[in-house]
């Protein structure tokens, strides 16, 4: 490994440019002016005052001063100027402005003799118009290491039909970009001269390769050295290398070339970058060179090679460390917008996490290795792609272990700016396209076949037969020629000219052949023509293959239509044909039917894994960085394609038993725990405590959760947890690491999140404990930050352990309501936020709730029920006091017509 060194070869162009060079001009004597350290003749510049003001391109001539700190001299043709600090700007405008006119630097009135200007080290910046209208300048030279060149500092207004040359450290060239002349302003009515460049120093960059020239490019100890240098040195300007080309270019180029040849890296491959010892993510100088993985930008492809393993990359800046380089940082992430394939040479073995990221204008990767590797997210599309469509080009052995999270969705439903959506994600196997390539002359035959040209049909015919089904369905469905027929079509079509029967015409078509594999009995029906194709009627007497042993039939799903008596009379068989395939009510009269549509059969081994898990799967599983989800994604996916499908095909999802046991619709509603996917209302489990060898939660004994979907026509939910009957359980502590993600951590609680969303919890708005919880441990109850309310049905409390209710940087705005028993025991830190993010400095305490005890509640309710009781007798007996004293005061004949 070898740390890239350019930085380092720009400091040291800078140090040594920076050493004591003679400041000194001396007079004629050879002594120097006394006093301020200025040559003999040399006058400081004159400088605007800050009362200077102009306006319609005048000039101020009386606030004007004599410059304390730069000086210049003219000694015949040759503009000197010194000192320290920078030559402040100059102006040409009808404005109001405060800075001096061009007109008034000094040596413009001689502007027309002078031939050279000379810029002293101590120089910082020259100003724009400083150096203006100089109509036979023929050279500039600055010695400084750090000069700033504003814009148009050099002006040609008046025209210079000469060459000019421009003598500057490489420092000041690359820190100018002078190559792009923004420093120069060019005449649009006049010549402007030619411009040359010398670098001053280039004999300190030649130096700087001395030792690598020497290197045997033969001993592989060297390879790395030589590469690293040869690297550096093509990053140079070109105006250095076309001043070194002899010493060092071309002696540079041919040791690279050998070691290079000897290495086995293509020409023109450099060494990816790599995180060194104590790369922390944000220190430049700790990113090195790799001697073993190389990568070669050849036009808009992106080609990758090495011997192994390619290097883990992680995100920026958060996890960039020892040897996690960060996605940014790839050699080619600045190119990643020109990138249209990517080609991965044999000799990778395995690609990591973010190895491939935010390639938005790809549509094509290659891998080479037939037993490569993929790790959950080696390709990351944070950023979408733009064209809609990746392609993975791999060998069948390499798709087979192939995780379902090899690319990383970014699930965008609309793309924001600078992003787009995920890609249609598409496999091309290599055996496939190389076996299209290795029989190119047969593809253009017609239907006169020479007997040479057979034999290779045959042999191209053969080679198909053994072919994994997988590749048959690529060369048979999905690769076209230019004519539209796809390139199995085609081959059948040319074998069924050297056949006698086993691949044939199907009887009454044009472009419809048959195959029939005598050991399997299943016939196969294809359509070769470039639309879409239909079997005609028949009747009993002319119904084809009456003779052939019929127990299974593949129908193309490019074939609209199959008529009446087409497959008559074959005893018990399967059919497998599309859902969009019209079947006529008697196309097998006298055969005993199964019919499987192919979009169901699809579904089914596309999702193979997911029928043999056990369970519930946790959302991500994380080991030392890298993701272990792919059961996770395999029934995410599984979900949103079931509810895609064809009604029909949902229908025989709910009838077909795998392997006798349940159906597939079932087994989905076991690895999600919903109640049905069509309309789904409920979502249960258990509270995880593990998982098994599949990949599936293990649960505690006794307790479990349930969400349930509120009627509000919104799609919120209710969350309960329960125990079983008898049984006093606690909702146990949960985990939170990001490196390490197991189970149990909270990012796995399948209430929190689940193949119906990333973020289900944001979906609560009520949370229920029933009787038998008696404890919340930590994160139990974390990140419910749309939840109104929270129940705990304990009538003996229930206690509460810190951080029970996190809620990092996510806490409602609303007072959330806690219902409980005064019994109850709160944690002091129970609903704090251990890692506070939006929320530091900020303690979350009981007065952030309304906390409600439920005791006090039935209390209360008790008293009302008792005074109103009390008030009804109170009532009562006023009545009755009442009506005994008016029949009192009757009886008397007392009182007055009120009183009574």
């Amino acid at each position: 490994m070898k740390r890239r060194i350019l930085a380092s070869l720009l400091s040291l162009v800078m140090m040594l440019s920076l050493l004591p060079t003679a400041v000194w001009a001396v007079d004629d004597e050879g002594s120097t002016s006394s006093g301020n350290g200025w040559p003999s003749g040399a006058t400081g510049i004159t400088v605007a005052t800050e009362k200077y003001s102009v306006k319609d391109y005048d000039e101020d001539k009386t606030n004007v001063t004599a410059s304390t700190t730069i000086w210049y001299k003219i000694d015949s043709d040759t503009l000197t100027i010194g000192g320290k600090g920078a030559i402040s700007d100059y102006s040409n405008t009808s404005k109001l402005t405060n800075v001096l006119r061009f007109t008034q630097a000094d040596w413009y009135m001689v502007k027309d003799t002078i031939k050279n200007v000379v810029i002293e080290a101590g120089i910082t910046g020259i100003g724009t118009l400083a150096i203006a209208n100089m109509t036979h300048l023929e050279s500039i030279e600055i010695k400084g290491a750090d000069v700033e060149l504003a814009r148009g500092a050099v002006n040609n207004y008046q025209g210079n039909d000469g060459t000019l040359t421009i003598t500057v450290p490489l420092s000041v060239y690359q820190q100018n970009k002078m190559g792009e002349n923004g420093w120069f302003t060019e005449s649009s009515q006049n010549p402007n001269p030619t411009i040359e460049f010398v670098i001053s120093n280039v004999n300190d960059i030649e130096a700087h390769y001395a030792d690598v020239l020497k290197l045997d490019a033969a001993d592989s100890a060297n390879w790395s050295a030589i590469a690293a240098a040869y690297e550096e040195y093509e990053a140079l300007p070109d105006v250095v290398k076309t001043q070194l080309k002899d010493s060092v270019g071309t002696p540079l180029a041919e040791k690279y070339a050998t070691a290079s040849n000897l290495r086995g890296w293509p020409a023109g491959a450099k060494g990816i970058n790599i995180a060194l010892e104590g790369f922390n993510g944000s220190n430049m100088d700790k990113i090195g060179t790799s001697d073993t993985f190389w990568y070669l930008l050849d036009g808009s492809t992106l080609k990758l090679g090495g011997d192994g393993a390619f290097p883990y990359t992680g995100y920026d800046s958060s996890s960039a460390t020892d040897h996690n380089l960060g996605f940014s940082h790839a050699s080619w992430y600045d190119d990643r917008a020109s990138i249209t394939s990517v080609d991965v040479a044999e000799g990778i073995t395995k690609l990591d996490y973010l190895n491939l990221t935010n390639l938005y204008n790809c549509d094509d990767i290659y891998l080479r290795n037939k037993e490569i590797e993929l790790v959950n997210g080696a390709v990351c599309g944070y950023t979408g792609d733009a064209n809609g469509k990746l392609t993975l080009h791999l060998y069948k052995s390499a798709y087979d272990k192939l995780p379902s999270g090899w690319y990383m969705l970014n699930n965008l439903t609309t793309a924001p700016e600078h992003r787009y959506l995920d890609p249609t994600l598409s496999y091309s196997f290599l055996e496939v396209e190389a076996f299209e390539s290795k029989y190119e002359a047969i593809w253009a035959l017609g239907v006169s076949l020479n007997d040479e040209q057979k034999e290779t049909v045959k042999a191209a015919y053969n080679e198909y037969q053994g072919m994994d089904a997988m590749l048959q369905n690529q060369l048979m469905n999905m690769d076209t020629l230019s004519s539209g027929q796809t390139y199995g079509a085609k081959l059948l079509e040319l074998y069924s000219l050297t056949t006698g029967g086993t691949v044939a015409k199907f009887p009454g078509t044009t472009d419809i052949y048959y195959s029939y594999d005598e050991e399997t009995k299943t016939l196969t029906l294809t359509y070769t023509g470039s639309g879409t194709g239909t079997i005609p009627d028949y009747n009993q007497y002319t119904a084809p293959l009456g003779s052939v042993q019929i127990e299974n039939v593949v129908i193309d799903s490019k074939i609209t239509s199959v008529g009446a008596y087409a497959l008559a009379n074959h005893g018990d068989i399967t059919v497998y044909a599309s859902v969009n395939t019209t079947l006529a009510e008697n196309y097998a009269a006298g055969s005993t039917v199964t019919l499987i549509y192919s979009e169901t059969q699809a579904f089914i081994d596309t999702y193979a894994q997911v029928w043999t898990l056990t369970g519930v799967v946790p959302a991500g599983i994380v080991e030392n960085g890298v993701s272990k989800n792919d059961a996770f994604v395999a029934v995410k996916n599984a979900v949103t394609a079931y509810k895609k499908l064809n009604s029909n095909v949902e229908a025989q999802l709910k009838k077909l038993k795998i392997d006798g046991g349940s159906t597939y619709y079932a087994q989905l509603l076991k690895v999600t725990g919903a109640n049905d996917l069509d309309n789904m209302t409920k979502i249960s489990g258990g509270i995880p405590n593990g998982v098994d060898e599949k990949g599936c939660f293990t649960y505690m004994d006794g307790i479990h959760w349930t969400l349930t979907k509120n009627d509000e026509g919104t799609d919120t939910w209710t969350l309960r947890f329960d125990t079983d009957t008898g049984v006093k359980a606690a909702l146990p502590d949960f985990g939170n690491s990001t490196t390490n993600t197991t189970a149990t951590d909270f990012r796995n609680q399948p209430w929190y999140s689940n193949c119906f969303g990333s973020a289900f919890k944001n979906k609560v708005t009520k949370t229920y404990l029933g009787e038998g919880i008696t404890d919340v441990g930590r994160y139990g109850l974390i990140h419910l930050s749309n939840c109104t309310d929270f129940y705990f049905e304990n009538p003996d409390g229930v206690d509460l352990a810190g951080y029970a209710f996190d809620y990092y940087s996510c806490f409602p705005a609303f007072k959330p309501n806690i219902y409980l028993h005064s019994n109850s025991t709160l944690a002091a830190n129970w609903a704090d936020d251990l890692n506070k993010g939006a929320d530091e400095g900020k303690n979350h305490t009981t007065a952030d709730f309304n906390l409600i005890y439920t005791d006090a509640l039935a209390f209360q309710g008790s008293v009302d029920d008792e005074c109103g009781r009390c008030e009804h007798r109170r009532k009562r007996i006023h009545h009755q006091e009442r009506h005994g004293r008016l029949q009192r005061i009757e009886r008397q004949g007392k009182g007055t017509a009120e009183e009574r």
